[in-house]
């Protein structure tokens, strides 16, 4: 009853044209590590979760408890569940879990993805690449070298993987210099103490390597370059945390947690027209 409610709702506030290309879509609804990222009601429409949860156009893509959704790490599908009912606290993001059959939480990790949608949104895996790679370090090398940076290249994760599924591999590169850094037992960068002011020459960034007309480019995804610091900024950790088709058009958009001292952010970005652009961003901090 509230879903046919709530579609009655969203049907009075549609836009011309959009009734018809969204059940034709079915939509999807997303968030990580339980924070309510937002939602795609058709292919390149972008929805936040400011507006979801507050716009009764998009009422039925809205969380609520029971909802069927998949959760899925870099190494595919974890498990399938239903969501709890969406908390809603300022000023933290909406938040939502998802359970399994038995009432246990799926994806204790804080960077898997949960996804209520009709379509498979990892067609295609990402691979890791070792990040001792002669070329890619010369890459992230002359990359820092355009900005004038000279700190030494450092990089923390290389993934290989076919974002548009044309049967060309692009690679995906984050790179850091970072007091703060230390690394897991699974090779992934994570923060370590409370670090208030990043040392002169950190960096942290993540960058595509993809072929355009015919060239390969270095695109920024998204980075933190401290040069001198002489404003004193904390650092800011960058790093790859997925792939997923989060619209329903067969292409991977990519993942990214963007963590410091006092709070992190999750980034949704898509490739468009050769350039990378962040079109969805949620989480905690000041």
């Amino acid at each position: 009853m509230k879903r046919l409610f709530a579609a009655a709702l969203a049907a009075l506030f549609l836009l011309p044209g959009m009734a018809g290309a969204e059940a034709q879509h079915g939509g999807s609804t997303f968030g990580i590590g339980g924070v309510l990222m937002g939602a795609c009601p058709s292919v390149g429409k972008w929805i936040d979760a400011e507006t979801l949860t507050g716009d009764p156009r998009y009422a039925e893509l809205n969380v609520s408890r029971g909802d069927a959704f998949r959760v899925f790490s870099m190494n595919g599908l974890e498990g399938e569940g239903v969501s709890s009912a969406l908390v809603m606290e300022d000023p933290e993001p909406p938040m939502f879990d998802v359970t399994d059959a038995s009432g246990k939480k799926i994806g204790e990790a804080m960077t898997w993805l949960s996804i209520r949608c009709s379509w498979d949104p990892q067609p295609r895996r990402a691979a890791a690449l070792s990040t001792k790679n002669a070329v890619y370090q010369k890459a992230v090398e002359k990359y820092l070298a355009a900005r004038g940076e000279t700190a030494r290249p450092q990089i923390a994760q290389i993934f290989k993987v076919d974002l548009e599924g044309d049967g060309v591999d692009e690679v995906v590169i984050s790179a850091m210099r970072l007091k703060n850094a230390q690394w897991s037992a699974g090779g992934v960068p994570q923060h370590s103490g409370m670090i208030f002011r990043a040392e002169p020459g950190d960096y942290s960034f993540v960058l595509l390597r993809k072929i355009v007309a015919g060239r390969v480019r270095e695109i920024p995804v998204c980075g933190f370059f401290a040069g001198k610091n002489k404003d004193g900024l904390p650092p800011t950790m960058h790093k790859v945390i997925g792939f997923a088709d989060l619209d329903g058009d067969g292409v991977l958009e990519m993942l990214t947690d963007s963590s410091y001292y006092e709070g992190y952010w999750f980034g949704v970005h898509a490739v468009q027209e050769g350039k990378v652009r962040e079109v969805l961003g949620n989480g905690f901090g000041v």
